[in-house]
């Protein structure tokens, strides 16, 4: 069966996946609203990947009404978690009921919405930053492949067939241990606040050694928390490998200060530090992925002091007017009070 694609939402995922599709000439239509649709339909797009230009200038296929789209076969879902049930409701409205819902958003909160809406539903993490440079250009930085596959199932047909499918635009992944992946993506993603909360100055030298402090011990909480729960370390994951993590918080900080140079080096800006920074908005994922992440330290009687504190920080944080980062060091100085 040939695959038609519907990518729903025009955000750094949606719009990238799109130029992919357009690019090795699959099958798609990039879904917006209005008035978004016709400023990208207008704009041709590029994105620059590692510092190498991999999509140069393409015009993509913008639609904004979805009742004509009836041949779609497959519509993957890219907004965030805090507009996923809205867009549920639209498409359930407007197409036929049989069509495969591909959900990309971060974290395990997908998996209560889509089956509320939908027969049948697979899931999606994406292993990999992409961001606005400006209009018409987009970032890409390379952690790993677009990961797809059901909670607690292994891998069928239609989810293979769906990865080999995307495999041509695109490095695409299937999964027999997606839940363990989910979650260890999840800790990955208690960064994402850090550096919403210093402006996106990770990279300057002297935010170095604070945030190595304040990383060493989010894994740590995460590592242990995960365990309590009964995940295991999957092969995807971009966290090292959980022994290691354990040992790090226990090691002095110079030690492994050239491996967390090299890993923080691959942190671009993140979908958080976009909501937050970039639009001024205040809606985010802090509670889908932290405070998730929060809730099942409560279950599993885990202590995270790290991640209870960033957490009430960004609550705090997320909510001034306009939002005002700090630095590396104010943020440390403010943890250890």
């Amino acid at each position: 069966m040939k695959l038609n694609f519907i990518v729903y939402g025009a955000g750094a995922i949606g719009t990238t996946l799109a130029a992919y599709l357009h690019q090795t000439g699959l099958d798609y239509a990039l879904y917006a609203r209005p008035k978004k649709a016709l400023a990208i339909g207008q704009q041709a797009q590029s994105i620059i990947r590692d510092g190498q230009t991999v999509v140069d200038g393409v015009t993509l296929n913008v639609i904004d009404t979805l009742s004509q789209q009836t041949d779609a076969t497959h519509i993957i879902i890219t907004v965030k978690n805090y507009h996923l049930e809205q867009a549920c409701k639209q498409i359930k409205k407007s197409l036929p009921n049989d069509i495969t819902v591909v959900g990309l958003q971060n974290g395990v909160t997908n998996q209560t919405v889509l089956p509320r809406y939908f027969s049948k539903a697979i899931y999606g993490i994406a292993f990999y930053n992409v961001w606005q440079q400006q209009p018409g250009i987009w970032g890409h930085k390379d952690h790993g492949p677009l990961l797809l596959g059901r909670p607690n199932q292994g891998v069928d047909t239609e989810v293979q067939q769906l990865a080999t499918t995307l495999a041509k635009a695109l490095p695409c992944e299937t999964s027999d241990q997606f839940q363990d992946e989910v979650h260890g993506k999840l800790i990955s993603n208690l960064s994402n606040s850090v550096t919403t909360l210093i402006g996106n100055s990770h990279l300057q030298s002297d935010a170095l050694k604070p945030l190595q402090k304040i990383f060493t011990a989010l894994s740590y909480e995460g590592v242990k928390l995960l365990q309590a729960a009964g995940f295991r370390q999957a092969k995807h994951s971009t966290l090292p490998p959980w022994l290691l993590v354990r040992i790090s918080s226990y090691l002095p900080d110079f030690i492994l200060r050239p491996m967390f140079r090299k890993k923080i080096a691959l942190i671009g800006s993140t979908s958080m530090a976009q909501d937050i920074i970039d639009k001024g908005s205040k809606d985010s994922e802090l509670d889908s992925i932290n405070g998730y992440l929060l809730e099942l330290a409560e279950q599993t009687q885990v202590s995270t002091p790290m991640a209870k504190k960033i957490y009430q920080l960004c609550q705090q944080q997320f909510k001034q007017e306009p939002f005002t980062a700090m630095t590396a060091q104010q943020l440390w100085r403010q943890l250890q009070a």
